[in-house]
């Protein structure tokens, strides 16, 4: 009866030792999870701004170890992604300035090109037919000159209205004296 007594004893102890041992376990693996998701959770949430255009995104460091390497790099990278986009908006700001700028610097001149071979063309019947040939050709080269410099100036206003995230204000419109007036104006008598 007392080894049986001693035995069941034995038993009872061997239980709470292993429920002692799960259960240091799982405090153990708890706290090891949490050292480890809670940065990998911060990690998400930063990367989810950034990507949102949050640019200015960082993790807070930690100790040097493995994930404490993950968080500066990760920190470099935003680092470097927030630099490389305002270097190209800088870029795309003065691509839009120096097209705006050539094409009101080339209008000047152009419209002059415009009126004098308009003179030129106008007096063409005058000129030995060779001639009237070139003032042709200029009259088509300076026509083609024209369309390309209003091209331009378009591309630089459309660049300028794209670059510009307000919104024109728009003037109020009366819709009823609009439609009234339309009404008025397009009705048969």
């Amino acid at each position: 009866a007392s080894v049986e007594e001693t035995l069941g004893d034995l038993l009872t102890a061997e239980v709470i030792a292993g429920l002692l041992v799960v259960a240091l376990a799982g405090l153990g693996v708890g706290t090891l999870a949490s050292r480890v998701l809670t940065p990998v959770g911060a990690a998400a949430e930063a990367a989810t701004r950034i990507a949102s255009g949050d640019l200015s995104a960082r993790l807070d460091e930690g100790p040097d170890d493995d994930l404490g390497r993950l968080v500066a790099a990760f920190n470099q990278m935003a680092a470097s992604l927030e630099e490389t986009m305002s270097r190209l908006q800088r870029s795309g700001e003065a691509q839009r300035r120096f097209v705006a700028d050539v094409s009101h610097e080339l209008r000047t001149p152009l419209t002059a090109l415009v009126n004098e071979t308009a003179l030129l063309a106008d007096h063409a019947e005058d000129l030995p037919p060779g001639d009237r040939r070139l003032v042709e050709l200029l009259a088509a080269d300076v026509a083609r000159m024209r369309l390309l410099v209003d091209d331009l100036l378009e591309i630089s206003r459309i660049d300028a209205i794209a670059a510009d995230p307000t919104p024109p204000l728009t003037p109020s419109i009366d819709i009823r004296n609009l439609v009234a007036g339309v009404v008025e104006v397009r009705s048969p008598g």
